[in-house]
């Protein structure tokens, strides 16, 4: 359950019920070492989430139990409150429930991990059905509460911005139609907006905005992943690939046929389902463009997968269940197989994932030998957060080559590994390679060595080296890369050894 970003939720967590603020004891895999390594700065991702979990942990919870149980409740939350919005949409109970298993399959694609997506879908999803009560029944003040529920969903995840302007969409549209108040609009989008400005400069004054903009657009080989995972919610998802592809394809062929094709008989096209289709492919539309924007200018690392996929999926399909029959009725049958699929195969992942905290991971050789080294030794690896999950040890991460997020090559990375051989050199540490992680965007073992390291040992799952030559005293003084606030650890034990 605990890789990816997950550690970080949850040290994080963990920080904010010890009084610690937004830190984590590791370095952040993808940015340059930056000390205090056991009060890192959260920043890449927004406060949200953390927030919640560190209420059960400071009441004395476990951390990783009350999380785990905490996005099971997330989980049923999204469920139940799609289930009561169908039946609020006038959708029959049979309906509404198939329309529930669509969002615990979105809750679920998250493929067995602690992440943000579970969480945000249970403030989105009651968004999405009270925008279309104020098409309805236009307020300012359920407007303006929108807005704030929209900025929870951005202090949870920052694709909650697809949700800010949904709702300034939705009260343009009740605004032309002289039913609204522009100074709500106005006031619900500021609000909404107002978590991801304050945390961004928050980072910016911190000295760490990784979410600046550069270009690089999504290549073909993402597109393509994405409709391999699209495909997932109109074929079930155990099939392989190109059928599934082709099964994806005609399903939407068939849907689309009997939603364009010509009828004499009369529907149940009630205004209420109208509105609620209509707000759903609306906000389908939006996180999508919202989703390519990011992918393009702020965050070259996010991939069309599962989990960034999963909430336009669910609000179309959605969309279609609510739909005047026969097409309602084809589009409940399909996401009746297709979604079920997709809950099952969630919770296997959830059932099988193998994170950091569990196998192989709490009996690997390289874990065991960071955890036997002394107290006191500075170590860099690129696996920190799993280091501190499996042995509570802090950390440095290994700077990068490449910026994950805007893929700028890293100019200034042979003189961050120059500082870190000096800092190893002095205090006897040393860098730790497990090859099993999966972060390309990492120097290997290969650029290591060429950087004045050397291999001291092979372990089966992780490379160790060390400084391969003394450091002249004047380059590892006041290095930016050691923790600038402590002495070596040699000039610390030079002291205790005086003093006793």
């Amino acid at each position: 359950m605990l890789q990816r970003d997950s550690p970080e939720y949850l040290a994080t967590a963990i920080h904010l019920a010890q009084g610690k603020g937004f830190t984590f004891p590791f370095g952040e895999p993808g940015l340059p070492p930056r000390g205090p390594v056991d009060a890192t700065p959260l920043a890449f991702y927004p406060p949200g989430l953390p927030l919640l979990l560190a209420v059960p942990v400071a009441l004395g919870a476990d951390p990783q139990t009350s999380a785990t149980l905490s996005q099971g409740v997330a989980n049923g939350l999204a469920a139940a409150a799609t289930y009561l919005g169908g039946l609020w949409a006038g959708l029959s109970r049979l309906r509404a429930g198939v329309a529930a298993t669509v969002a615990l399959a979105a809750a679920l694609s998250v493929e067995g991990i602690l992440a943000s997506e579970p969480f945000y879908l249970a403030v989105a999803i009651p968004v999405l059905f009270m925008a279309a009560g104020f098409v309805e029944r236009p307020r300012s003040r359920l407007l303006i509460g929108l807005g704030g529920l929209t900025a929870v969903a951005v202090s949870i995840r920052f694709a909650g911005v697809a949700l800010v302007g949904l709702v300034v969409m939705v009260g343009l549209y009740v605004w032309m139609k002289r039913r609204g108040s522009l100074a709500a609009v106005i006031s619900a989008g500021t609000v909404g907006m107002a978590p991801a400005v304050v945390w961004l400069a928050r980072n910016r004054l911190l000295g760490v905005p990784v979410r600046d903009l550069a270009w690089h657009p999504p290549s073909p080989a993402d597109f393509n992943l994405g409709v391999a995972y699209a495909s997932e919610w109109l074929a079930p998802a155990q099939l392989p690939l190109y059928p599934r592809v082709a099964l994806g394809g005609l399903a939407a062929l068939v849907l689309g046929w009997v939603a364009l094709r010509k009828t004499s008989k009369p529907t149940t096209w009630s205004e209420r389902r109208r509105t609620v289709a209509g707000v759903l492919a609306g906000y389908a539309v939006i996180h999508g463009l919202v989703l390519l924007v990011t992918v393009a200018l702020l965050d070259g690392q996010t991939r069309f997968d599962g989990r960034q996929i999963a909430p336009i999926a669910m609000a179309m399909l959605l969309a279609l269940i609510v739909s005047p029959d026969p097409l309602g009725k084809a589009a409940t049958v399909l996401a009746a197989v297709t979604a079920t699929a997709l809950v099952v195969s969630g919770t296997i992942e959830v059932l099988d994932e193998e994170g950091f905290g569990e196998e192989p991971w709490t009996s690997s050789p390289g874990m065991e030998f960071v955890a036997d080294s002394p107290a006191d030794t500075p170590i860099y690896s690129n696996a920190p957060d799993g280091i501190w999950v499996v042995t509570g040890r802090s950390t440095w991460s290994i700077p990068p080559e490449v910026n994950p997020w805007t893929t700028e090559v890293n100019q200034e990375l042979d003189a961050q590994l120059e500082q870190i051989r000096c800092h190893l050199a002095a205090d006897d540490g040393f860098v730790i390679v497990f090859e099993s992680i999966e972060r390309d965007y990492l120097p290997g073992v290969d650029k290591l060595t060429a950087a004045g390291f050397r291999v001291t040992q092979r372990l089966p799952d992780s490379v160790v080296l060390r400084a391969e030559r003394p450091c002249p005293q004047k380059a590892s003084a006041g290095s930016s890369i050691s923790d600038p606030s402590s002495a070596s650890a040699a000039e610390r034990r030079a002291a205790t050894s005086g003093a006793t």
